[in-house]
């Protein structure tokens, strides 16, 4: 990974988040707008923030959702709407995680396709050359390719078990590879 760009490593770690980390239901202003909500005060961003996620919620089609606003790598809100658990009347806090199953696939596997056509990684060059931490209990977990995980092939396990995607071990153990992760590549 040493010699990648900022903005590459800063790509893999965003991935690995949206992989892993909660992704409200709501549609999401333009970066321009954001910017321009931020220059005029949290104050502004914040009631923008709430305005955006009531009215997608008003549409009832998401039933929850969470929002944050970072600011220089400080979050500076977070807020919970909705209810998580319906039947036993259990609200949305900023630490609720949401399933967010294969909608981040197309964004990873494109951001991988634009990184090979630019000559930054190969799609069959394995993984452990880029993530040097990636480990797993089965050996041949040295033997996964890039092109292996975007075609799912890895022989990694999936998660048809109840609640894979929020298990709390899995959610802890995710948390911790991406501040290890993010730490190794923004050091280097």
């Amino acid at each position: 990974m040493k010699g990648l760009p900022i903005f590459l490593k800063r790509l893999i770690v965003t991935v690995l988040f949206l992989t892993c980390v909660q992704v409200p239901g709501m549609t999401y202003p333009s970066a321009q707008a954001a910017a321009a909500d931020i220059a005029q005060g949290y104050e502004a961003s914040i009631a923008a923030a709430r305005e955006a996620v009531t009215k997608e919620l008003s549409t009832g089609i998401p039933s929850s959702a969470t929002a944050a606003i970072m600011v220089d790598g400080k979050i500076v809100y977070a807020e919970g709407f909705g209810l998580r658990d319906r039947a036993n009347n259990l609200k949305v806090g900023i630490d609720t995680q949401f399933n967010i199953g294969s909608v981040s696939k197309i964004f990873t596997a494109a951001s991988v396709l634009i990184l090979e056509q630019e000559g930054k990684l190969s799609l069959d060059k394995l993984v452990t050359e880029y993530l040097p931490d990636f480990t797993m209990n089965d050996e041949r977990y040295k033997d996964i390719t890039v092109r292996m995980l975007l075609n799912h092939t890895s022989g990694l396990p999936g998660t048809n078990d109840k609640d894979g995607f929020t298990a709390a071990k899995k959610q802890k153990l995710c948390r911790r590879n991406i501040r290890k992760t993010e730490n190794r590549l923004l050091n280097e």
